[in-house]
C-alpha cells in the first residue's frame, strides 16, 4: 500500500506522482489518497500553493493513465476531501463518462472574481466597528480585501486553540465575547455551511455579510 494525504494538490506533476507511485506498487497493491474536494469547499481553487484541482472525472483520467484501476472514489467520507482507493493494474484502466463541471467551474471562478468586490460593497455601505467571523482561510481573504481594515476590531472563532491568539494584528476571541462596540459581522466561512453556522451561535443583531 501507498498512502498519501492532501500532497497531490501541490505537486507540479501529478501524473509523474501517480506513476511513480505505481511503480512501487507490486500488481494488485493499492494506492489510497485524500486531495480537496473543490465542489465541497470552493476556496481551495484560490488556495495558493494548491496547483491542482480534481473532479471525480479527472481523479478517474489520471488513475488510468498511469495504470490504476479505481476502486472507491468517495466525496463523503472525509469533510471537502476526495478518499480514493485505486489498485495497480498491467494494464491501462478504463474511464467512466462522467457529468461535465464546466459549468461548475465557472460559477466559482465568477464568485471568487467578484469577492473582493462584494466585501468592499458591504464595507461601503455602513460605519462602525467591524468584527470578522472565523480566523482560517476565508476570514483572513476578508480582511486583506477591505479598504480600510482598521475598523476590524477582532476575529471570532469557536475553535479554543485559535482564541487567544491573533490573525494580522487582530485577537481572535471566542463568539460569547464579543465587543459591545461592534455594529457590524463579516462570515468569513465556507459559504456551503456558514448561515447554518452562525444561526448556531448567539449574537447580537448586526448587520452580516455572508460570503
Amino acid at each position: 500500500v501507498v498512502v498519501s494525504f492532501f500532497a497531490l494538490e501541490h505537486v507540479s506533476n501529478p501524473r509523474a506522482f501517480v506513476r511513480n507511485v505505481n511503480c512501487l506498487l507490486k500488481p494488485g497493491g493499492v494506492f489510497y489518497f485524500l486531495v480537496p474536494n473543490i465542489f465541497e469547499n470552493t476556496a481551495d481553487l484560490v488556495v495558493a500553493d494548491h496547483l491542482n484541482h480534481f473532479s471525480e472525472g479527472s481523479l478517474h483520467r489520471l488513475l488510468a493513465d498511469a495504470s490504476f484501476v479505481v476502486r472507491d472514489i468517495d466525496a463523503k467520507a472525509h469533510n471537502s476531501a476526495w478518499v480514493v482507493v485505486a489498485e495497480k493494474s498491467d494494464v491501462k484502466g478504463s474511464v467512466p463518462v462522467t457529468k461535465s463541471v464546466s459549468s461548475q467551474i465557472a460559477d466559482m471562478s465568477t464568485y471568487w472574481r467578484e469577492f473582493g468586490g462584494r466585501v468592499r460593497d458591504f464595507e461601503s455601505d455602513g460605519e462602525g466597528e467591524v468584527a470578522i467571523y472565523g480566523s482560517g482561510f476565508y476570514g483572513a481573504l476578508i480582511y486583506v480585501s477591505l479598504n480600510n481594515a482598521q475598523k476590524v476590531s477582532c476575529f471570532l472563532d469557536q475553535n479554543p486553540h485559535r482564541q487567544k491568539q491573533s490573525l494580522l494584528g487582530k485577537p481572535i476571541l471566542a463568539p460569547e465575547v464579543l465587543p459591545e462596540t461592534v455594529e457590524r459581522l463579516y462570515v468569513g466561512l465556507n459559504p456551503r455551511v456558514a448561515q447554518a453556522e452562525l444561526v448556531a451561535v448567539n449574537l447580537p443583531e448586526l448587520e452580516i455579510f455572508f460570503p
